[in-house]
């Protein structure tokens, strides 16, 4: 989204909860915005007032873990993705998010483990084997990556194989 459409979710949301405060999803879209604008510490807290208000809507989970990330808490970040989970267990992004908090973590079997899981709901979101093909690079397991990230391309063309590998691979 552009700057604009930012405001515009900011306004939007302001005003459904000014006219009604037990708006969940209101709270949930104005962390977003407070992500974007770099103020995780505020989007946290209305994460968790969304999530107070509906704790079984998604929005509002993904809100929290967003927030949860821009400030590096990966921990707490991986326990609220597993409550997507719960609600939603096919939901591959969430197994994504999951896979690349354990990758900041520098836990790559873990990360490994949920992306192939990521990749066994989503079989042909490309974005996952790019994200699957980072651990490896990290094991030195430089051929599991590049099989990995041939996997990617082959499901969109439009992937630079050697942008990608380069950038797994640090260089």
């Amino acid at each position: 989204m552009d700057l604009k459409q930012w405001k515009d979710a900011e306004a939007a949301a302001n005003k459904g909860i000014s006219l009604d405060p037990r708006n969940g999803r209101g709270y949930a879209i104005l962390s977003a915005v407070f992500v974007k604008q770099r103020n995780s510490i505020e989007a946290e807290r209305l994460a968790r007032k969304a999530i107070n208000i509906d704790p079984g809507k998604m929005t509002e989970y993904w809100a929290l873990a967003h927030a949860l990330n821009a400030q590096h808490k990966w921990i707490e970040s991986v326990a609220v993705v597993r409550k997507i989970i719960d609600l939603a267990p096919q939901d591959g992004k969430a197994y994504v998010a999951i896979g690349y908090a354990w990758s900041q973590m520098e836990k790559f079997d873990e990360a490994i483990a949920n992306y192939r899981k990521a990749a066994e709901l989503d079989a042909k979101n490309s974005s996952v084997y790019v994200h699957l093909g980072y651990a490896p690079t990290k094991q030195h397991k430089t051929d599991e990556a590049v099989s990995v990230l041939k996997t990617a391309v082959a499901i969109n063309p439009e992937l630079d194989f050697l942008e990608h590998l380069q950038h797994r691979l640090g260089k």
